[in-house]
Order: C-alpha cells, then sequence, then structure tokens
C-alpha cells in the first residue's frame, strides 16, 4: 500500500516544522517535495502563481475540516493593485494532526523518510518566501517541459512570458541557483562561437 496524496499533504506540512505560512508558499512546497520524493503526478498544472493543484487544495480542505490542519487568516490591511485586501492562509498541524503524521510515519517509514528528507533539502536550499520559490517553481517546470535539451535563461524568461507568468532573468538566475542546490539541475557553460 502507498501512501495517498492526503496522507503526503499531512506529513509535508508537518515536516516543514508543523506550519506553513500561505497557500502559495504550501502548494510549492508540495510541488518541490513532490519532485524529489514522488513518482506519481501530483496534479500540477501552469498557474498563475505557478504549478497548481487542484488535488492538494482539494486534500488541504479535507485535513482541515477533519481537525488534521488549521487554517489562520491573515489580513494585512492593504489592497492590491485591483483593489483586493491582501490576505495570507496560514496552516498548522493540529495535535490530532501531529498524531496521525506520526502514524503515517510508522505505517510509510521509507515514503515518510523521503517526504521529511526533501522538505529538509528544500529548507536547507536557502530561505525562500513565497514568490521565490514560486519563480523557482515556474522555473523548474520550464526546464522539465523542455526534455533534456539545454535552455538558456533569456529563453526561460521568454517561454514564461507565454504561460501568463511575468519572470526576470535575475529571477531565473536565482531559481536555478535553488534548483542546482536541490540536484534538480545542472548548469552548463556556454559555449564558445
Amino acid at each position: 500500500m502507498d501512501m495517498n496524496l492526503r496522507q503526503f499533504v499531512l506529513l509535508v506540512i508537518d515536516a516543514a516544522g508543523g506550519a506553513v505560512s500561505g497557500k502559495t508558499y504550501l502548494q510549492k512546497l508540495c510541488f518541490f517535495v513532490g519532485v524529489k520524493s514522488r513518482n506519481t503526478s501530483l496534479g500540477f498544472r501552469p498557474h498563475y502563481y505557478g504549478p497548481y493543484s487542484d488535488q492538494v487544495s482539494g486534500e488541504l480542505s479535507y485535513l482541515k475540516g477533519a481537525g488534521y490542519i488549521s487554517e489562520q487568516r491573515r489580513g494585512s490591511g492593504f489592497a492590491d493593485s485591483s483593489g483586493w485586501e491582501v490576505t495570507r492562509y496560514d496552516y498548522s498541524v493540529t495535535a490530532e494532526g501531529r498524531a496521525a503524521a506520526n502514524g503515517l510515519r510508522e505505517l510509510f517509514p521509507a515514503e515518510s523518510k523521503s517526504v521529511d528528507s526533501a522538505v529538509k533539502a528544500i529548507v536547507d536550499s536557502g530561505p525562500l518566501d513565497y514568490m521565490a520559490l514560486s519563480v523557482a517553481a515556474k522555473t523548474y517546470w520550464i526546464l522539465s517541459e523542455s526534455g533534456a535539451k539545454p535552455i538558456s535563461l533569456d529563453k526561460i524568461s521568454d517561454q514564461a512570458a507565454s504561460l501568463r507568468w511575468k519572470i526576470t532573468k535575475d529571477q531565473v538566475e536565482a531559481a536555478t541557483t535553488f534548483l542546482e542546490k536541490l540536484d534538480l539541475v545542472k548548469r552548463i557553460a556556454p559555449q564558445a562561437t
């Protein structure tokens, strides 16, 4: 029996110290943990803030409803350029969720260890806020869609634009450094012409 997506999401949050700040950060964390630790799809697709999974979002809703995860809405009191209040949702594992996560670690020791290791590698690869993690996920998405062939930083920015993602060459550079630390990409020196 393999760990299901609901169990995976709970373990990701638990492995992240029991708390995650923001839906976007959680989505990108699950994306990268999935890339590092699983061979199955988590249902990610291109979305405004980078790869997004309706399935991960649905499982998060279930975990909240079941009392394994608590959600706290944090409004900044400020509006963005379109007039909407900037709001962040923070998630933390409840006592029931912690007990369930501990049980999952006993039931799925190898998969749990893989999730824990992936979260640790992501956190250890540098302090990233949700925007930087989002750019890294967008960059990785574009690179993985290109197959194994090399792609330039400028080309990544161009392809991002075709997905309606706005990322600069400097952001791609920083994202590539992060992805190298995770051993997800390898930078090659440009060839002399």
